[in-house]
């Protein structure tokens, strides 16, 4: 009966391993290089900026070069929460509050969506879901007539993890 039980749990333990390995491990805080975002948004930007986030990692970018009047000057925020039991509650968090709204993008593979509803203080914020991860692809200073424009853009980079 021993050795039943010992075959059972090395074959569980190595079912166990092969899910770890397949999971996808946590993006660098600064997860693009600025001629990939340049590539895809059509705007010089400087090198991302590490800064603290709240249950997973951030990243600050900076464009170069941009016109505030053409809606290129901006900043642009990658934000990765890491999976765990409150993750839900922190995405809402990090959107905005409770009084914010989800507006599903039709199609997409991640289950991207469009945070509306927080306050109006003329962010774009895209999230979506992969790999376990909530990422946050956030946008300010573009100026609101640019947001459609930007979220297509912004929708088109690689996706996290």
């Amino acid at each position: 009966m021993s050795l039943v039980r010992s075959v059972r749990a090395s074959a569980t333990a190595a079912l166990l391993g092969g899910l770890a390995l397949s999971a996808h491990a946590a993006p660098a805080a600064c997860p693009y290089k600025p001629e990939d975002l340049a590539k895809v948004i059509g705007v010089g930007f400087a090198a991302g900026q590490e800064e603290p986030g709240i249950g997973g990692t951030g990243c600050k970018y900076k464009t170069q070069g941009g016109s505030m009047k053409a809606g290129t000057d901006f900043s642009l925020w990658v934000l990765v929460l890491a999976p765990g039991p409150n993750q839900d509650m922190m995405r809402t968090m990090t959107a905005g509050g409770p009084k914010v709204r989800f507006d599903a993008i039709a199609g997409d593979p991640d289950g991207a969506a469009r945070v509306r509803g927080a306050a109006d203080d003329g962010l774009l914020d895209i999230s979506y879901k992969r790999g376990g991860y909530v990422v946050f692809l956030r946008a300010l200073g573009q100026g609101k007539e640019n947001h459609e424009a930007l979220a297509t853009k912004l929708l088109k980079l690689p996706r996290l993890p």
